[in-house]
């Protein structure tokens, strides 16, 4: 415990008792006493300072008050558009691992087409199925991304309207 620093243990130096002062230790039966009104804060002066940059500093907090709700992105709009990313990503994975897939086949194909030409035609239904695979992964992410970017816009309009 410290010792006071006016020698009068908890006490103030005017002799006041503790808890007094504006607002404090006044008696009104719990009653609010009215305040005088706050009056708006004066701009400082600016003479002594660079009109320009007075100006500049001037026009950017316009600018960011004026655009602040369309640069702001809350809670719920990270999470649609973190949704909406994963699911992109999913589906960018899925035709990466098809095309690998795919790879893998033509090269199967190609190999057991060059040690035994005259049997080479009977490759191609496979590399037709093959192609028809990646075609399908390829739709796919673009019905995932389109999808998602229509739904991700869709929700984030509607928080900003508050529909």
């Amino acid at each position: 415990m410290t010792a006071s620093k006016n020698g009068n243990g908890d006490k103030p130096d005017n002799g006041a008792p503790s808890g007094a002062g504006p607002g404090k230790g006044d008696d009104t039966g719990g009653q609010n006493t009215p305040q005088p009104a706050q009056t708006a804060p004066t701009a400082p002066t600016t003479s002594a300072l660079n009109q320009q940059a007075v100006q500049a500093a001037g026009f950017s907090n316009y600018e960011n008050a004026e655009y602040a709700p369309t640069m702001v992105s809350t809670p719920p709009e990270l999470m649609v558009g973190q949704t909406t990313g994963l699911a992109v990503q999913d589906a960018a994975n899925y035709m990466n691992a098809i095309m690998q897939i795919a790879v893998a086949a033509q090269a199967v194909a190609i190999k057991k087409a060059a040690e035994n030409p005259p049997l080479a035609g009977e490759e191609i239904p496979l590399l037709t199925d093959i192609q028809q695979m990646v075609t399908q992964a390829v739709g796919v992410y673009g019905s995932v991304s389109t999808t998602a970017g229509t739904s991700a816009k869709t929700l984030i309009s509607d928080f900003k309207t508050g529909s």
